[in-house]
């Protein structure tokens, strides 16, 4: 009966993981191409639980310069790379949803360098990677896509930026469309003596209307948030700065206290803002962070708490180490945590976070780029953590009760179930090998280290009943995984 009871147990367990757990990685390897330069601007986690990353993708010797498409598994093993070329020159991804059936939508920009000419597209990818219906909207001004949202009233919202070609200045860019992207309205929003670059897209609580942030340059650059209604009219504008000091806005979102955090740089530093329902600054701070930061993208979480990236092309020095952030604030500006991601392979120079989004298992999935000394020289990078910003390489492997063994395999655990002490089998000699037992919240709870061997005997007697990961290290490098049973 108590055997009984514990594959009962065993069985639940293992689907309650299988639902509830994913793997948190740090990853370039899985998706890069070496002939390729690869960026990642922004990523989902769709309705199945699969990453889907938007960016870019450029050839070593410039004959490719394509939107690219990247799905992965929760694990981060790749489902499939697309790539969408459009026009001659340049087409770059720069943001992704997910439609209400359950396809992408994609807003882009095309791009001529020979004759100067941009413009912003939406394009419609099924679960599959393929392409169901593509729109461009071509005007006479020179547009650049930033973000697209979908309404309650499933209709799709565009933020861009137009801006005509005799002109140094340009304007906030609206487009409205059904969700076949027909065109509703199109609105150019702006002074012909202001820059206005608004790059961050929110829609206000039951579909009330638009929150969009960015920058305004009168004479120096100063941070902006702007209310739109549903027909795309101003409701009202904010502009904070001063004549000292140029402040720039990538981001912002709305706050339950229906305030507002914009985040951005101020001077060569990442900068966080607090602003109040009227779009004054309630407080402001840079939270330590080193100079050449910016911060890329802010997300406000159920709790009131607050999550930002950063990023920049000489992101978060420390030493001679530049590290991706995500940081967690409390509702009043307090930080909670913040945890650095390094470059996961060697020769790397610099690595850009550049867009996130929340997990189902209330993680965070992050991407952005890493440019190399060697080829591939620009790897999309992609990191999944936990809800505290871990990045371990533990995965939920469980998948069943059953060994799964098979010919391929390195490692072999006798016997399994165990009391904890178990011989672990190699069908070759390992050199300077190492054994790490993890349990299921990818804590390390056992380990050792053998010279040259095919053969060890491991003692974890002190481990409980439960299910645990041995995973096999060669000179450090990753070699395999299994399932550890202990039942005593």
């Amino acid at each position: 009966m108590k055997k009984i009871l514990f594959y009962s147990s065993l069985i639940w367990l293992l689907n309650f993981y299988n639902l509830k757990a994913q793997c948190n990685f740090n990853i370039d390897s899985l998706i890069s191409d070496v002939n390729n330069l690869d960026v990642g601007n922004k990523v989902i986690q769709d309705y199945n639980g699969n990453y889907v990353i938007s960016g870019h993708c450029t050839s070593n010797d410039g004959s490719l310069d394509v939107g690219y498409l990247v799905k992965v598994k929760m694990n981060g093993d790749t489902i499939w790379k697309k790539k969408f070329d459009y026009t001659a020159d340049i087409d770059n991804l720069n943001d992704i949803k997910e439609m209400p059936d359950k396809s992408y939508i994609v807003l882009g920009t095309s791009s001529n360098t020979v004759v100067g000419v941009s413009h912003l597209f939406i394009t419609n990818i099924d679960t599959n990677g393929v392409q169901v219906w593509h729109q461009q909207f071509t005007y006479p001004e020179n547009e650049t896509a930033y973000q697209i949202q979908i309404s309650s009233d499933n209709k799709l919202i565009i933020l861009g930026y137009s801006k005509i070609y005799t002109q140094n200045t340009g304007d906030i860019l609206l487009i409205k469309t059904d969700l076949s992207g027909n065109l509703i309205w199109r609105k150019i929003i702006g002074s012909p003596t202001i820059d206005e670059k608004y790059t961050s897209l929110q829609i206000l609580n039951n579909n009330k209307g638009y929150l969009i942030g960015g920058t305004e340059r009168p004479s120096n650059f100063k941070i902006a948030v702007s209310i739109i209604d549903t027909s795309g009219n101003v409701i009202w504008n904010k502009v904070n700065g001063n004549s000292s000091q140029n402040i720039y806005a990538n981001t912002i979102c709305q706050t339950y206290d229906k305030g507002y955090f914009i985040g951005g740089q101020a001077g060569f530093q990442g900068w966080l803002w607090k602003l109040d329902s009227t779009g004054t600054i309630q407080w402001s701070n840079s939270y330590g962070l080193t100079a050449y930061t910016t911060v890329r993208e802010v997300k406000q979480l159920s709790d009131s708490s607050l999550v930002y990236i950063t990023a920049d092309s000489y992101l978060h020095v420390n030493g001679s180490s530049r590290r991706g952030l995500l940081a967690k604030l409390d509702k009043n500006g307090n930080l909670l945590w913040e945890k650095f991601y390094n470059r996961p392979t060697s020769g790397t120079l610099l690595m850009n976070l550049n867009g996130f989004d929340f997990t189902k298992d209330k993680g965070f999935i992050i991407t952005g780029v890493i440019v190399n000394t060697m080829p591939p020289y620009l790897n999309l990078w992609l990191v999944k953590t936990d809800s505290l910003g871990n990045d371990s390489t533990f995965c939920n492997y469980l998948t069943n009760v059953a060994e799964q063994q098979n010919t391929h395999d390195l490692l072999k655990l006798i016997p399994n179930p165990n009391d904890g002490n178990f011989i672990l089998l190699l069908d070759k000699e390992v050199q300077d090998l190492s054994l790490i037992v993890y349990d299921v919240t990818g804590k390390e709870v056992c380990s050792n280290s053998i010279t040259n061997t095919n053969s060890i005997q491991l003692n974890c007697t002190d481990l409980k009943n439960g299910i645990y990961i041995v995973k096999v290290f060669s000179n450090s490098v990753y070699i395999q995984s299994h399932k550890l049973v202990i039942q005593k």
